[in-house]
């Protein structure tokens, strides 16, 4: 194996990691969890990496994230306002599915070896499928969060949110977590195109501002957002007399 690939392939056994101990992604291709140089036992737990104030914020969403009558009680008189969003939101489901099919593709290995192009400078067949692998699993996570944070955030559904007096505490946790420093970084980083994410990591940058948050805790965010999102999706639908 050349310096390179000897280089990559050391880079993504660490990125590897990332793969067995994510809760919220697929475990590895099955190409690595058969090869016995992949064993669990070879690799060090991922890190998280996450600004304190963002994981308290998503934590307290989470700690209401049973009481969805709350939230849903907190919507409904404000479905009318949230109609004409109802193709943006249901565009936005849609593209949150389609982030999945990476994930899919990533796991079938002889597809994507037909769709996407080998990577340059790396002889060793094993070694490409790894830094492929890794690349969608990049782009998967990537694509989840440009769904979440920028295509099903219009400013005008934040507006009709802000606008609602006495919000419930669910409703409160997400109104908190949309308007976070962090969450506001990331996302004029996505929008910007100013961030880089490989090897489980987003580092992003919104002007002079640099940070960074593990794709575990990314993938935290996102689901958060997004589970959100869909409940509005829910409520624009919802008929007058309801």
């Amino acid at each position: 194996m050349g310096d390179v690939a000897s280089h990559w392939f050391f880079m993504l056994q660490n990125a590897y990691t990332g793969w067995q101990f994510c809760r919220h992604t697929k475990p590895a291709p099955a190409f690595m969890r058969s090869d016995p140089a992949f064993s669990i036992r070879n690799f060090p737990h991922v890190r998280r990496l996450i600004e304190p104030s963002l994981d308290a914020a998503i934590g307290e969403v989470k700690r209401h994230e049973h009481d969805s009558n709350g939230l849903l009680n907190s919507l409904m008189p404000y479905r009318t306002q949230l109609s004409p969003f109802e193709k943006r939101l249901r565009q936005g489901v849609t593209f949150w599915s389609l982030a999945s099919t990476l994930m899919l593709l990533r796991d079938n290995d002889e597809l994507a070896q037909k769709i996407l192009p080998p990577c340059p400078s790396i002889g060793d067949p094993f070694v490409d499928r790894l830094l492929r692998a890794e690349s969608l699993n990049s782009s998967s996570v990537v694509f989840r969060s440009w769904v979440s944070l920028v295509f099903m955030r219009p400013d005008d559904i934040l507006k009709v949110l802000k606008s609602i007096p006495n919000p419930d505490a669910h409703l409160q946790a997400f109104l908190d977590l949309f308007l976070h420093d962090q969450v506001r970084r990331i996302r004029n980083a996505l929008s910007h195109g100013t961030f880089n994410a490989e090897f489980q990591e987003l580092e992003y940058r919104d002007r002079e501002k640099v940070g960074h948050i593990s794709f575990t805790e990314l993938d935290n965010l996102n689901s958060c957002v997004f589970a959100f999102w869909a409940s509005l999706w829910a409520t624009s639908l919802a008929p007058e007399n309801s």
